[in-house]
């Protein structure tokens, strides 16, 4: 250093150079993998309230509809895996609760069938309170709610994607509507539609596009969560139109509650993913979001303009007769779109399936975390990224316990996995 350089600023200088010297060391260590029990209560919230619905309203029901609604309640028991919470061998727990609620069910179904839902569904949400209320005293495990939710989100998952299935279609038929309602006395609606319809498919395929990874993000195309919100709201007229033009069911007495089941049904699933940041599940819902709503689209914009095209040109309300028989041709349509659905998803090869199977693995591995159960814990997390190599939720998961156990390479190598996708 120069003789000539200032006494002052040497006592200021070395003190900066070791500021600088320290900073480059320090390192930002990632915070543990965090499970929370209390998120699985609105899973379980949704899900329960969801199920009484929909036996509330298949209640008044022919027996199909009944059927239907007996094979949702017993698969979401069966889901919950009783013989874990209760440590038994066997399913009485399941079969006594399912028969149970099934016999309330079926007694409403054959002599009660004209109560209001004033009455039945009080009785439903009872029934599943006293079920929840046998659990928390008698359960062997440490968090009941938190493993019977982590282990029937794989149910909770398949319901949505039905549900989402099922008003895919919502907004091109909100399309129909606007364009047709506004154009009576015009020359044609045919166009407005075709136009209308055509900017919102084009959308669909981008986004699917997207999420195939054929090009990145865009500012400019809606996000697929954006496209069932629309679609549910959407669904509430039209599935009023269904109730209303085919006649299968009063949409006040019957049709609403089976919405709004398979609603929160749906709902509560995608706050469960959210919440617990399960993303192997959140890309494949939202992969199958864009997929129904692209295919489903497709095949409803040909259904309607196959079978309306001189209506639309003569200007009259398509919307009001949208869903008259004969029905037969919009159910080979929705048949066409399930085929259809299923030649995109096979295009991914066995992708789609394990990240199913990961983010089914993932919940599992929540539970085992919640309860200090770490080897457990550990081992299906690892058969999570043994089947989605670069899951995000797995890979941090693993490498938080690794660095727990103070197995510090291993932690920043699944650190390292954790970031390649997100």
């Amino acid at each position: 250093m120069p003789d000539n350089y200032p006494k002052r600023l040497i006592e200021v200088d070395l003190p900066i150079r070791r500021i600088s010297e320290q900073a480059r060391k320090e390192k930002y260590v990632p915070t543990g993998s965090i499970v929370s029990p209390n998120h699985s209560l609105i899973y379980l919230i949704g899900l329960l309230l969801g199920t009484s619905l929909l036996l509330t309203a298949t209640l008044r029901l022919r027996s199909v509809w009944f059927m239907i609604g007996i094979a949702v309640l017993g698969a979401v028991l069966s889901s919950f895996n009783l013989e874990v919470i209760f440590a038994q061998l066997n399913k009485s727990a399941f079969l006594i609760s399912f028969f149970s609620i099934a016999s309330v069910a079926y007694l409403f179904n054959s002599w009660l069938k004209k109560n209001s839902i004033n009455q039945t569904l009080p009785t439903f949400l009872l029934l599943f309170g006293i079920f929840c209320f046998v659990i928390q005293q008698y359960s062997v495990v440490m968090f009941p709610f938190l493993s019977i939710t982590s282990s029937s989100i794989a149910t909770g998952f398949l319901l949505s994607c039905l549900f989402i299935f099922f008003v895919s279609h919502e907004i091109i038929a909100i399309i129909l509507k606007v364009t047709s309602a506004n154009n009576l006395g015009n020359k044609s609606s045919l166009p407005q539609f075709v136009i209308a319809s055509s900017i919102y498919l084009l959308n669909a395929l981008l986004i699917y596009l997207e999420n195939s990874n054929k090009f990145s993000d865009s500012f400019a195309i809606i996000d697929p969560w954006w496209l069932f919100c629309i679609s549910f709201i959407a669904g509430f007229w039209g599935f009023r139109q269904f109730c209303n033009q085919t006649q299968t069911m009063s949409f006040k007495q019957s049709g609403v509650w089976i919405y709004l089941g398979g609603g929160f049904i749906t709902v509560a699933s995608i706050s469960y993913l959210y919440v617990t940041d399960n993303n192997p599940l959140i890309e494949l819902m939202a992969d199958f979001i864009a997929i129904s709503h692209l295919v489903i689209g497709v095949i409803f914009f040909g259904h309607v303009i196959i079978n309306f095209i001189q209506p639309l040109r003569q200007n009259l309300a398509i919307h009001k007769v949208l869903y008259k028989p004969p029905f037969s041709r919009l159910i080979l349509a929705r048949l066409v779109a399930i085929f259809g659905i299923f030649i995109l998803f096979a295009f991914k090869n066995n992708y789609s399936l394990n990240q199913f199977l990961a983010g089914y693995y993932n919940s599992l591995g929540d539970s085992s975390l919640a309860t200090n159960d770490l080897f457990v814990a550990e081992t299906y997390y690892k058969k999570s990224v043994g089947y989605d190599a670069f899951n995000h939720k797995g890979n941090y998961a693993l490498a938080s316990l690794a660095q727990s156990q103070a197995e510090y390479t291993t932690a920043g190598y699944y650190f390292k996995n954790a970031l390649k996708k997100q």
